[in-house]
């Protein structure tokens, strides 16, 4: 079974001080919540089924043929999870709810996101596809797929016959994993005459972040048809009938799992990695010109919150920096 995982939003279009909800009118607190998704494939328990016919062939009584097709037959297939990607980051129920948290919590509130919160968020999500969603056109990524097919006329068969190729149902069960959220204010300290950057709740333990929440929950279960490489089926045109009419659709339904699961947080740059490309250390750099960060770049930047430990985390780090 094969698994991914998303994030949304993304790492790096996180480097963008606009990407994150700001809480003030000053331009000096801002939030983000984050949400980490793990795709489960699976293969359906389902027969094959047929699509439209590619080729049709009639023979003279008494003359045989080998049918080969190869190099001219393409079939449109959809890699669904770069489709599911994109349905997410565009999805507006994660929108409202990263807005309803920047709105409700507040600090120290917002460390003790409870069970029933999650399970809220969960709702939510799930809500949305209770009724079957179309992933659109314009969220789906598609290649082209060539496959060979070997087809046998036989010598004493006269009626019109169509190839036609081979689809199986497969599923992705959507799990949303965790949750995580910062808050990034620009503040004066004791007697400080320039404002500087600090961020919430701060790390007190490299090897657990308190911004950090499990859920486990399924939300979702996607389907999808996947064509059968270099497989067709030969039929007689009168017995054929189209099963499959859309091979590239994609619909999203109600998860038809509902087992809670944890799985390993994701390996993408934390929000205190992000947030501090994002965010210069003092209020007066704000102004400099934008970086483009990469992923690599952005897990490299250090922790200030457990730099001056010298132990655990930072002592790894610089270690493999060597």
């Amino acid at each position: 079974m094969k698994r991914e995982t998303i994030s949304v939003p993304v790492s790096v279009a996180l480097t963008d001080e606009q990407a994150w909800d700001g809480l003030d009118k000053r331009g000096t607190e801002f939030f983000v919540v984050r949400f980490h998704f793990q795709l489960n494939e699976r293969l359906l328990d389902e027969k094959h089924q047929v699509g439209d016919w590619i080729g049709l062939y009639q023979s003279t009584k008494g003359m045989s043929a080998q049918h080969i097709t190869s190099e001219t037959t393409e079939v449109e297939q959809v890699v669904s999870s770069k489709c599911i990607e994109s349905h997410l980051l565009c999805s507006e129920t994660l929108a409202e709810i990263a807005a309803e948290l920047a709105g409700e919590f507040k600090l120290p509130e917002i460390l003790t996101v409870s069970s029933n919160i999650k399970e809220s968020i969960a709702r939510k999500l799930r809500r949305q596809y209770e009724i079957g969603v179309e992933v659109l056109d314009s969220q789906k990524t598609t290649r082209r797929v060539s496959f060979e097919i070997h087809n046998h006329y036989p010598a004493d068969e006269t009626k019109p016959i169509v190839s036609v190729p081979v689809y199986r149902r497969r599923a992705f069960d959507v799990l949303l994993g965790y949750i995580d959220f910062l808050r990034v204010e620009y503040r004066r300290s004791t007697m400080g005459l320039r404002k500087k950057c600090k961020r919430y709740p701060k790390v007190s333990d490299p090897h657990r972040h308190d911004n950090v929440r499990k859920v486990g929950m399924p939300i979702a279960t996607v389907l999808y048809w996947e064509l059968q490489s270099n497989s067709s089926k030969f039929m007689y045109e009168d017995d054929h009938q189209t099963e499959v009419r859309d091979p590239s659709q994609i619909t999203l339904c109600a998860p038809q799992c509902d087992k809670t699961r944890f799985v390993e947080f994701p390996d993408v740059p934390t929000l205190y990695q992000i947030a501090k490309a994002a965010f210069p250390p003092k209020w007066i750099w704000r102004k400099s010109p934008a970086n483009e960060w990469t992923e690599e770049e952005l897990r490299a930047i250090e922790f200030d919150e457990v730099r001056a430990t010298k132990t655990g985390w930072y002592r790894q780090y610089v270690k493999r920096k060597d």
